[in-house]
């Protein structure tokens, strides 16, 4: 049976037409002739920056809801060229009574501790893991579009190609990430491929309410687990300009996970000292 793909790629542009004509020979070899095929779509410019915002929150921060409509906002100015994390990590985060899930993840609590630690102020987001000269990677929402824009108008260092299958037989995704590097990186450099889900409703503290909270909140882009370690899996550098590197995964969604409502997310990003994030890309699961 033909799954259903959705790719994303970001190449540069003499590579991505030759990617495309290959991806739909391979897709139309594999598929039977009366089964559907959704083409992959890839609406960022050849070569086009994507970004990473990755949203620090909790189901008893009242003022977090005001950062998750700020994030909507932000997703639909940039359809195509902004990825969002939601991470459910700090004091805030630890589920109610009534609550149906526990959003707080190992995974959300051990990138939390590698940024530095549970943000002083909320809503906070980590916007391409840079500082921006300020000395700490946590920003207000005031400054989040405009963090954006400002990263929007960079280069991409590398391309970064995500596409995948999923099985709902034995709910087995095959992943394959393909990175191109547009220069020679050096020093530490590393893969990170999470899943997020949204459409999950729940009880939400929210100051908008009149009563405090909002019984069904729908909770979205939130970081469920990682498919690499949670700090990335290393790539061996020199990352050498033109010279395509691909990695393959599988993973197996567990079964409480919705997978028409799940992400996979993937970003290169620095290690060590700094954790700047070079590329993102995101591919939807279809069931």
């Amino acid at each position: 049976m033909c799954l259903s793909i959705i790719k994303t790629e970001i190449m540069l542009r003499y590579f991505r037409f030759g990617v495309i004509a290959v991806f739909f020979a391979a897709l139309w070899a594999s598929c039977n002739e009366n089964e559907p095929i959704i083409p992959p779509v890839g609406p960022q410019e050849s070569g086009s920056r994507v970004v990473l915002i990755e949203e620090f929150t909790g189901v008893r921060c009242p003022n977090c809801p005001a950062g998750a409509e700020e994030i909507e906002s932000l997703l639909a100015l940039y359809p195509d060229n902004l990825v969002a994390v939601t991470i459910h990590a700090g004091s805030f985060a630890f589920a109610f009574d009534t609550s149906k899930y526990d959003f707080k993840v190992q995974e959300g609590i051990d990138i939390t501790n590698a940024l530095g630690g549970e943000p002083l102020f909320y809503p906070s987001a980590v916007i391409d893991r840079k500082t921006f000269g300020t000395g700490s990677l946590y920003l207000g929402k005031a400054e989040w579009a405009g963090r954006i824009q400002s990263e929007l108008a960079q280069e991409p260092a590398v391309g970064l190609g995500l596409e995948g299958s999923y099985n709902p037989a034995d709910r087995q995704l095959d992943i394959t990430v393909t990175l191109l590097p547009n220069e020679t990186l050096s020093g530490e450099i590393n893969l990170t491929i999470l899943v997020t889900e949204s459409g999950m409703v729940d009880i939400q503290a929210n100051e908008l309410e009149d009563d405090g909270y909002s019984e069904d909140y729908v909770h979205k882009h939130v970081l469920r687990g990682t498919i690499t370690p949670a700090l990335g899996e290393p790539l061996q550098t020199p990352l050498s300009e033109g010279q395509p590197v691909v990695r393959s995964y599988q993973y197996t969604l567990p079964d409480e996970w919705v997978p028409d409502n799940c992400e996979l997310v993937a970003f290169v990003h620095r290690s060590g000292s700094e954790e700047e994030v070079l590329q993102a890309a995101r591919l939807y699961i279809e069931d």
